[in-house]
């Protein structure tokens, strides 16, 4: 089953070569590869290469970012990217970075280091 960015990436990539009316085959041309080769990439069927991308992105006229997914717009199974312990901690510093008082930053960063067992106690003074 396709991962949702390799989807999300071969969806791009269709959108942008359609938009510039170009063809599969003439994509395939650009990208040395067979147009069967860019229905699979389109479809996320088959995962592009990073190389492949760039090529892709250069013909077609894009940064190489608009292919992928906005963070804010990636759907449940892209969130699950992240392993359950970095997405806690991309977690806790997206909340830190959202608090506009500098003492409650502080007081969780206290409280963090409080709760950890090998912490010392200066950290919590």
């Amino acid at each position: 089953m396709p991962h949702p960015v390799d989807i999300h990436v071969g969806g791009q990539l269709k959108k942008f070569r359609v938009l510039i009316g170009r063809t599969q085959t003439e994509l395939a041309a650009a990208l040395n590869t067979s147009f069967q080769q860019v229905q699979k990439y389109e479809t996320g069927r088959n995962r592009i290469s990073a190389s492949k991308l760039f090529q892709a992105a250069q013909y077609l006229s894009q940064p190489v970012n608009s292919f992928f997914p906005e963070m804010d717009d990636a759907g449940p199974d892209e969130k699950n990217i992240l392993s359950a312990e970095t997405k806690i901690e991309v977690d806790l510093i997206a909340a830190c970075r959202q608090m506009r008082n500098d003492e409650r930053r502080d007081l969780v960063l206290k409280m963090a280091h409080a709760m950890n067992d090998e912490c010392c106690s200066e950290c919590v003074e």
